[in-house]
């Protein structure tokens, strides 16, 4: 009984202790004790949670090392709901990229875009202040010209933008002379562990964020869950090149952070969140925020570090205060952060602001303010670069909510054609799936969909792929021959290609077209010359055209590979030109092409069956320029006749150029007189070829007014299908007809620095030392994308567990090479001087000694000078 007493006794002091202690430094006495029970409950739920994982530490990094976790699409559930990604990074010169896309839903998006050099100018969206805009497309991350492409999940994204910008530094910026084009092309590539939100908030900082608040229920310590905000942060680096409006570029190497969010949008989440980033010049890089949300924490602290060595630390305590940013606008100067990462304590000061601060607002109409300014920092003494981000309720005037005009937008529908169904005609909506019926199929019947009265669409209609398949079935030898055409391709087999491709092609032609086929062939023209609404005196004539699945597409648009016929008369002569389409997806320039350009050698294809058009004159518009996808030129192209003398290159024909503004103002800037030569015409026979007349040779084949209104309906066609496009037109008196409509694939291409270093590894820090040695004789050649993905990333994963640094990148990819940074995987150890140990480090991967004094001082700065504890656990 007495040992009870006496321990009764003890407890009592201490306790009385710490409460005498806390009353003395004047510390909230009923805080302290409500954020030590709160750590010890949430420390106990993931304890549990751990447990029922079953995985340590060293496997649950090898795991998420080997297979990262999904990154899917989310359901935007509500106008309140909101999907995001952002991507923030720097370089210690000056440059920075910083781009954020919400999506909203109903085809509204909101979009920041910041660039800003080292020579002072910045670059910004044409729309600014304001962020909303209503070109969402089908694509999932796609608006105002900025595509981000998943690449790996939580690894890799490209990120290109070809389209205006507003130059900041250039006086007024309302002045639409700012306005520039630019074409931003970045893959971002990140660190192998991504930090899940609110996964891996720091358990200390929600401990610190419960206990400010009153607990007046038994789920008091599941307050985070009525935050309808979840993803993930990502650290990494973004390379890539910015082309300016003078075709001179300028390459980047920025280092930074990735984050996705979903769930509600941050105006419905929070009251105000203020952010810091920074970049330091010895490789470590810190996220730190505060905010106060709307529906759970008054005060809410967050972050994580990703230290010089590479590993990945949360934040779990700072001093950062909501308070101190009574004036979002502003950072007070010299202002001081200090914060704990696994167990050691940083000090960030953020020296001074560079610039003005931008400030974008958010909604429609506007509810949300984004303010960001680009900072000079340090952390621990090692000097960096930042970005401070403070975002609160927008206060200046009030905005009347403007009617958003129903935009229609064109998606694919999911419909499945029946297996016996050979023909399908424009105006079915089965028509628009272009695995049925291919890619120039698809387009006709997608522009027939669109309710106008601005074009027309000649009627016809598409021999599915589906006839295609039935009409080889039968052939056993043809099919052999195809296989052959495979093998060979794939060097499989050694024998000539061209030479089997000209035997199919003459099986092909040569094969009657299944009765079948041919009976729905005939019965669909019978229906297209019974058509009232088209009937006139002359007799029809036909466009026989190959539709190949895959053909007319962002990437590849297979343009003239395969067979097109023109002018044709009679219905026997309409399903003959139909086998030589089919046939001509045989030919040697067709599955060569195909084969270059990694597609299926065996390819599917539809033909469509159109009536012609008459026109007095035709050609092609680029609703932004084909080479440059400068989108203030349209540039249309147009002959007399028929646009076959367009499209086929013989002679030079017309050019007119319309300048665009980025609020979509058109104006005629140039008219270019073309050696037009001849024209092609609709005759009895077919068509026929006739010289101009000496007034059509010297005046433009198309009026002013024609040329401004084939304009506009390039800009609803770039709109509704959200991205360029290269259009196919016919003129007949005031009436415009379109004959196809396909993207421009030139806008979005891989350009040779991308495919360089889409694999790379990322960007090593400004002091870092890479070298060819020793990995340089292992892999002396370029490394292939297959051993890029397993044995580089299994040598990678066996140095982490060595270094017991999952989280650090020692074997670097960079342009296809294998290289090693040699800071962080031997000068991580060093000590006051160059010893000997580093010397025989030096000579057995180098051969000789490298490890110089400015190496060795600069290996001191990242990293500190090893303890005596740590020099004796090493040997």
């Amino acid at each position: 009984m007495a040992y009870i007493m006496c321990v009764i006794q003890i407890i009592i002091l201490i306790i009385l202790s710490i409460w005498i202690y806390l009353w003395f430094m004047g510390l909230d006495i009923q805080f302290f004790l409500k954020r030590w029970w709160a750590l010890l409950c949430i420390s106990k739920e993931k304890k549990t949670e751990k447990c029922i994982l079953k995985d340590s530490d060293v496997i649950s990094n090898i795991k998420k090392f080997l297979k990262p976790c999904s990154d899917n699409p989310k359901i935007i559930m509500d106008e309140s709901s909101c999907d995001s990604v952002s991507f923030y990074g720097a370089d210690q010169k000056g440059n920075s990229l910083l781009i954020k896309m919400d999506h909203r839903g109903y085809h509204i998006a909101e979009l920041i875009l910041q660039v800003t050099l080292s020579d002072g100018r910045v670059y910004v969206l044409p729309n600014y202040p304001d962020t909303i805009t209503m070109e969402g497309t089908s694509q999932k991350w796609s608006a105002s010209g900025l595509k981000i492409e998943l690449l790996e999940p939580r690894q890799r994204w490209r990120i290109t933008y070809n389209g205006f910008l507003r130059n900041q530094c250039r006086g007024d910026i309302s002045d639409d002379d700012n306005v520039e084009h630019i074409r931003l092309n970045f893959i971002f590539i990140g660190k192998p562990r991504s930090l899940e939100w609110p996964g891996d908030w720091s358990t200390y900082l929600h401990a610190d964020a419960l206990a400010r608040e009153p607990w007046k229920s038994p789920d008091w310590m599941h307050k985070i869950k009525l935050i309808d905000y979840n993803g993930f942060d990502l650290w990494g680096s973004i390379i890539g090149r910015i082309t300016f409006k003078d075709s001179n570029s300028s390459e980047f190497y920025l280092r930074g952070l990735c984050q996705r969010r979903w769930g509600k949008h941050e105006s419905y989440q929070f009251h105000r969140t203020v952010t810091f980033f920074g970049v330091t010049r010895h490789g470590a890089m810190y996220y730190l925020g505060v905010s106060n949300t709307k529906h759970s924490f008054s005060h809410m602290q967050f972050g994580h570090l990703e230290e010089a060595g590479g590993t990945i630390a949360k934040i779990d305590w700072t001093d950062l205060k909501l308070s101190d940013f009574e004036r979002e606008d502003t950072v007070p100067m010299n202002y001081k952060i200090a914060f704990t990462a696994a167990g050691k304590r940083h000090s960030s000061v953020i020296n001074y602001s560079v610039g003005n601060a931008i400030t974008c607002y958010n909604g429609q109409p506007r509810c949300w303010t984004c303010t960001t300014r680009n900072l000079r920092v340090q952390l621990n003494g090692s000097t960096g670069v930042g970005l401070m981000i403070a975002c609160y309720p927008y206060t200046g005037p009030r905005q009347t909510k403007t009617l958003i005009a129903k935009i229609q937008h064109i998606t694919r529908p999911d419909t499945f054609a029946q297996k016996d169904k050979y023909i399908l005609h424009f105006t079915d909506k089965q028509c628009q799936n272009e695995d049925v019926v291919g890619g120039k199929g698809y387009s006709l019947a997608t522009l027939t969909s669109i309710i106008t009265d601005d074009f027309t669409v000649p009627r016809g209609f598409c021999i599915t792929s589906l006839a295609l398949e039935r009409q080889l079935q039968h052939d056993e030898q043809l099919q052999n021959l195809i296989t052959d055409i495979i093998d060979i391709s794939r060097y499989k087999k050694n024998e000539d290609l061209e030479t089997y491709c000209q035997k199919a092609v003459s099986i092909i032609q040569g094969t009657p077209v299944e009765e079948e086929i041919a009976k729905a062939i005939l019965l669909s023209l019978e229906e297209l010359e019974s058509s009232a609404s088209e009937r006139n005196a002359h007799v029809q004539r036909y466009a026989v055209r190959s539709s190949a699945v895959g053909e007319d597409s962002e990437e590849t648009s297979a343009a003239g590979q395969n067979s097109t016929y023109l002018g044709v008369k009679d219905a026997n002569d309409v399903i003959r030109c139909v086998a030589k389409c089919w046939a001509s997806l045989f030919s040697y320039q067709s599955v060569e092409y195909r084969r270059q350009n990694g597609l299926p050698i065996k390819a599917s294809m539809g033909v469509c069956v159109q009536r012609m058009v008459d026109a007095e004159a035709a050609g092609v518009m680029f609703t932004r320029h084909p080479t440059t996808g400068d989108p203030s030129s349209i540039i249309i192209t147009s002959n007399y006749g028929l646009g076959e003398t367009v499209v086929s290159g013989k002679f030079e024909p017309d050019t007119l150029t319309i300048r665009r503004k980025w609020d979509n103002t058109l104006t005629i800037s140039a008219l270019e007189l073309g050696n037009k030569g001849q024209k092609i015409l609709l005759g009895d026979d077919g068509v026929t070829a006739s010289d101009l007349s000496e007034q059509e040779s010297k005046t433009i084949s198309i009026s002013d007014t024609t040329a401004l209104r084939l304009a506009k309906i390039g800009l609803r066609l770039e709109s509704l299908f959200g991205s360029a496009r290269d259009v196919e037109w016919a003129v007949i008196g005031e009436r415009i007809y379109l004959l196809q409509a396909r993207p421009i694939t030139t806008i979005n291409a891989w350009t040779d620095f991308e495919i360089i270093h889409e694999l790379d590894s990322g960007v090593p820090c400004d002091v870092d030392l890479m070298s060819f040695a020793n990995v340089g004789e292992v892999f002396p050649y370029p490394i292939t994308p297959l051993s890029i993905s397993t044995v580089m990333k299994v040598l990678n994963l066996s140095l982490c567990a060595k270094f017991n640094k999952f989280d650090s990148i020692y074997l670097h990819i960079v342009g296809m090479r294998c290289a090693i940074n040699y800071s962080d995987s031997t000068l991580q150890d060093v000590s006051k001087e160059i010893t000997m140990t580093n010397k025989m480090i030096d000579l057995a991967v180098c051969g000789r000694v490298v490890t110089s004094p400015e190496m060795h001082e600069a290996a001191i700065e990242k990293y500190g000078i090893v303890s005596k504890w740590r020099s004796i656990y090493m040997l």
